[in-house]
């Protein structure tokens, strides 16, 4: 992966400094632009990770989630490719709180506000 950088973290709030979830982005071998969004840190079983992911003409479906299966344990969401999705924002939950970036991503550049995203936090059902 290609200028592999990371783009936005949530970290703090009622995660404190234990935990944190990063939307990052970078160049694939084809030359198409991916994002991915880990969960690091202090990570026990029922933490997840998942991204939000805007598909052309079919609005916001979630990746995922993904869930810890041992303490302390980084995971990820499968790479969305740019040429597959229009915008993402990376999710998490860690000690039964979820959360998610508060931007959204397109290719690029970092927008506030998206018509057609939810504007609630984004859950995913129990593992």
């Amino acid at each position: 992966m290609k200028d592999a950088k990371p783009i936005y973290s949530i970290t703090g709030g009622e995660w404190g400094s234990e935990v944190d979830v990063t939307l990052w982005s970078g160049m694939g071998p084809e030359g198409f632009r991916h994002y991915w969004a880990p969960l690091a840190g202090k990570t026990r079983p029922g933490d997840a990770v998942w991204m939000d992911v805007l598909i052309h003409g079919a609005g916001w479906h979630q990746c995922g989630p993904f869930g810890v299966g041992s303490n302390g344990q980084e995971i990820s969401s499968p790479m969305g490719r740019v040429t597959h999705f229009s915008a993402f924002r990376a999710c998490g939950r860690h000690n039964n709180s979820s959360g998610c970036t508060s931007d959204y991503y397109t290719c690029c550049s970092r927008h506030t506000h998206h018509p057609t995203l939810p504007q609630q936090e984004s859950t995913p059902p129990r593992d």
